[in-house]
């Protein structure tokens, strides 16, 4: 299938990227995520608001939202890398900038997760769980996604040429790992501005989860 036919889809993928699990749960429960923390509508700030249980569902799901487009881009085109890549992208601009919400959605990090995963699953997942124990340790969700995204993004560009069949594909690839680490930086400047003024709050879903089961103890 021509590359063409990427655009009606990659339409599609940007307003599935609009539809944010994090603001559901918050209508759900008459809270204004953009009053907590970052006041972004992702994972991180729904474990600040609800907890950790929460956190997780609203993670899963976004995750699912980079993985649907990406099998999608690798089943239906046949230059499937670019596709998942073009796909993958529309996916998370849509979840950054949804147009139902003004523009104000979450930061991508858990999207583009669920895209590399289907597009390098291996590289994804040594990265995802060295990400997740960064996340643990600093406590810095920030820096975790920031450098998953690196991670994935320097491997993938220098071995781009074994993933495409031409120069012109590995270019069009190359230029679209590059927006993705671009987006994560753009849409993460106000945690590092934070985290480098040292005012960046901590969270961690494993402390919400030890806080959660030791408050089930006491009422016990």
């Amino acid at each position: 299938m021509s590359l063409i036919y990427l655009i009606p889809f990659c339409i599609l993928f940007y307003f599935v990227g609009n539809l944010s699990p994090a603001k559901l749960f918050a209508k759900l429960n008459k809270k204004d995520l953009s009053k907590v923390g970052s006041g972004s509508a992702g994972a991180t700030n729904t474990l600040r608001a609800f907890g950790a249980k929460v956190a997780i569902m609203v993670l899963v799901i976004d995750i699912l939202k980079g993985v649907i487009p990406a099998l999608i881009g690798m089943f239906v085109f046949r230059d499937s890398y670019v596709a998942m890549l073009s796909l993958g992208l529309a996916t998370v601009i849509g979840h950054c900038f949804p147009i139902i919400s003004k523009f104000k959605g979450g930061k991508g990090a858990a999207t583009i997760v669920g895209v590399f995963l289907v597009v390098s699953p291996i590289v994804t997942a040594v990265a995802f769980t060295v990400g997740f124990i960064t996340h643990c340790v600093l406590k810095q969700q920030s820096i975790a996604s920031i450098g998953f995204v690196a991670v994935v993004v320097i491997y993938e560009l220098v071995n781009i040429n074994s993933q495409v069949n031409s120069i012109n594909q590995a270019a069009v690839a190359s230029g679209l790992f590059i927006a993705v680490f671009a987006l994560v930086l753009f849409t993460h400047r106000s945690n590092m501005t934070a985290l480098f003024g040292g005012t960046e709050k901590r969270v961690s879903i494993i402390d919400k989860l030890v806080d959660k089961i030791k408050a089930k103890k006491k009422i016990k």
